[in-house]
């Protein structure tokens, strides 16, 4: 990580019960360069499934459950890339052996799984292709001519071209099963591995020429072939064994209880085994001498944390935990350094009121105010934690906070067995214990609508409730509601699943009269509900299948006297489950975010596309000229409406510190907080000692109008 030069703090400010936590500390703008970026220091989250090495280009490569590919380099590691490549997470990594290429398969959950290739140094991706089911084994051949998949299928040697994924042509036909294979240094011989009838099969692969068969152990797993090519060593069950490849046979094997992980050592053929035992977790260490596996016990280490995989670069190991931490020994030590940990305070939710920002993370409220100039060097927002107060906060993930009405926030416990929807008043100096509305049936979800609250309830109802006088003012049933937006003006939109039977995917309201409109939509289930403000026009969300099974993500107005005027605004492949609508106040301006792209901006009459995500999101919300999108990470990136661009990107952290990166790599951070322990500089040049810290004279939060006091 490069040294960030410490800018001096300015003057701490007593606010009463307030806590000043933001200084105007910046990164000279100018001082960046090409592909240099700030990040801040929350690492991987989520588990890091994949870690492949390339020697050649002396990298080291991790990916994982946060659809990241993140570039270390090797020495003293130090990160030199991220790449936000999937909303879905990341497995199977390979590397081409000469060219900055790293394959991975994405796992949406809701789509089949994509094999795709990206360069790692510019973040582009150089192809895509959707497979059938997801690969059991992944690499590129050794002198990277073409790369190698297999799959749970008859034929299941797949080779394609590395540069555009087209299928090529090869004689390895009708293989059975294979979990595992390996191509030889010439790439014209492929061994492969059938875990079914435990067979190790050489084929010529231009013409398919079986050239042997040697019978061995069935049913194995976790198979890596060690530098001299002969030999391999697996797990069968709870057994560490070494197998001739040539001959078959079992060279040595020992009882190893719950193997999580295995990896070989191309230095010095090191076998090293993550393992776990009553309770306790260990790494340990074999080497193979005259035919005999040989336990190296000076290395034997035990881990503080569960593990899920080991692997070796450049003479090292690294270990990736549970918990999303990567840490690495080097060859005698016992003692591991980290590289990274998950240190993300994640935001769940956000809501104004009376110019104040909330965010709901973990269990804890937290509020944001804007502040005017402290200093001539230095600006502050301020920070109190509204969560002094009687109630039992669920666990995370469990609130759902939509907005605020006047000076109050509302939220639901989703995980009570007894949901119901809280209201918490937002006193300025002082937290007041949130009072509990219940309703005849359980609350499943909310959404503040200006003076109106949405409430879904198990039952399959959306009640429109006045919270002024706590009367339910009109009830919609309807199966599987799956989306509902309402304007105090405009109306009441509800989305159905019509896949479940509920028939008309989408409806417009007249609350006060009853009337109801069916709106003509090819797809069969909405997703996201916005009214435009200005004009009364419905924009929506949803999923449409093709007769051939494709499915598409669409987004749709209808406008015109009775909403008679139906347009398509945008049609794509795949089912973006989190795409996400916002509505902008006093206008026909509506932005949507696909979950997998550019955030779209649509005027009434023209798109605009904002500027490209470092992360994907999962919400997008507005209030006045603010506007926000949550990120999988937990991270929330703020836009100006009018302008049209981004402001900055905040972060939490655990210990409650926070950092925010404006897009010309300005950085704002917490008081006290240091910012080499909160924000790496991502770059593959070297540095000046000294930087020069760039002057903000007066940098806020852009809240919307509002009380500031």
């Amino acid at each position: 990580m490069r040294s960030l030069k410490r800018i001096p703090l300015v003057k701490r400010f007593a606010l009463l019960a307030v806590f000043i936590v933001l200084l105007g500390v910046s990164q000279r703008a100018d001082a960046l360069a090409g592909q240099d970026r700030l990040y801040p220091a929350t690492g991987h989250w989520g588990k890091v499934h994949s870690v492949a090495y390339s020697p050649n280009q002396e990298r080291l490569v991790t990916a994982g459950e946060d659809g990241t590919i993140r570039v270390w380099s090797i020495g003293i590691p130090r990160l030199l890339r991220i790449h936000s490549v999937s909303a879905g997470s990341l497995s199977h990594l390979a590397l081409h052996p000469n060219q900055p290429h790293a394959a991975v398969i994405e796992n949406s959950g809701s789509s089949r799984p994509v094999l795709s290739v990206w360069n790692w140094d510019t973040g582009r991706r150089v192809f895509r292709i959707e497979l059938q089911t997801e690969p059991l084994s992944l690499a590129y051949s050794p002198n990277g001519s073409f790369l190698v998949f297999t799959l749970e299928s008859l034929n299941s040697v797949v080779m394609i071209s590395p540069e555009t994924g087209e299928v090529l042509e090869h004689g390895v036909k009708r293989t059975g099963i294979a979990s595992y294979f390996t191509v030889s240094g010439s790439e014209a011989t492929l061994m492969a591995y059938t875990p079914g009838n435990g067979r190790f099969t050489y084929y010529n692969i231009q013409d398919g020429r079986v050239l042997q068969t040697v019978s061995s152990e069935a049913q194995l797993e976790n198979l890596t072939i060690l530098p001299s090519r002969r030999l391999l060593v697996a797990q069968k069950d709870s057994e560490l064994i070494v197998v001739d490849i040539l001959r078959g046979n079992v060279v040595d094997r020992v009882d190893i209880p719950n193997i999580r992980s295995i990896a070989v050592n191309d230095r010095n053929s090191d076998i090293a085994v993550l393992h776990s035992q009553n309770g306790r977790y260990y790494y340990r260490t074999w080497n193979i001498l005259q035919n005999r596996l040989q336990e190296r016990e000076q290395l034997l280490r035990e881990l503080n944390r569960p593990p899920v995989l080991v692997a070796f670069f450049d003479g090292k190991s690294l270990v990736s935990s549970e918990d999303s931490t990567l840490s690495y020994y080097f060859a005698n030590s016992r003692y591991p350094r980290i590289l990274s940990s998950d240190r993300r305070l994640p935001v769940q939710g956000i809501a104004y009121s009376g110019g104040q920002l909330y965010l709901q993370a973990d269990e804890t409220f937290l509020q944001f105010s804007g502040l005017r100039s402290a200093s001539a060097t230095g600006i502050g927002l301020s920070l109190r934690s509204l969560s002094e107060s009687s109630l039992n906060f669920p666990s995370e993930g469990s609130y759902a906070v939509h907005g605020a009405v006047l000076d109050k926030l509302w939220f639901t416990r989703t995980d009570s067995r007894q949901p119901h929807l809280y209201q918490l008043q937002t006193a300025h100096n002082s937290t007041i214990v949130p009072s509990e509305h219940e309703f005849d049936s359980n609350v499943i979800g909310h959404q503040v609508a200006m003076n109106r609250i949405l409430i879904e309830t198990e039952d399959s109802q959306v009640l429109l409730w006045n919270p002024d006088s706590g009367k339910v003012e009109y009830t919609h049933s309807a199966p599987e509601i799956s989306a509902y937006a309402y304007h105090p003006v405009h109306g009441l939109s509800i989305g159905t699943n019509s896949a479940a039977g509920s028939g008309r995917t989408l409806v417009h309201i007249n609350p006060t009269t009853g009337e109801t409109i069916p709106l003509t939509t090819p797809a069969f289930i909405t997703t996201d509900i916005a009214f435009s403000d200005d004009t009364g026009s419905i924009y929506a969300l949803g999923l449409e299948q093709s007769a051939s099974g494709v499915l598409y993500t669409r987004l749709d107005r209808w406008s015109g006297p009775g909403f008679s005027v139906h347009e398509n605004l945008y049609r794509t492949v795949g089912a973006d489950w989190n795409a996400r609508l916002a509505a902008i106040p006093a206008t026909d301006v509506i932005w949507a975010l696909p979950s997998t792209g550019r955030i779209q901006v649509w005027n009434g009459a023209s798109r605009l596309s904002v500027d490209a995500e470092d992360e994907f999101s999962v919400n997008l919300g507005v209030y006045g000229d603010l506007v926000y999108a949550i990120h999988r990470s937990g991270a929330v990136s703020f836009y100006s409406a009018s302008r049209t661009q981004k402001l900055l990107t905040l972060s939490l952290f655990r210990d409650r510190e926070w950092v925010a990166v404006t897009p010309e790599q300005q950085f704002l951070l917490s008081v006290g907080a240091v910012p080499e322990d909160y924000l790496i500089l991502v770059s593959e040049r070297e540095l000046p000692d000294a930087q020069q810290p760039l002057t903000l004279t007066r940098f806020r939060l852009p809240l919307p109008v509002g009380d500031e006091n």
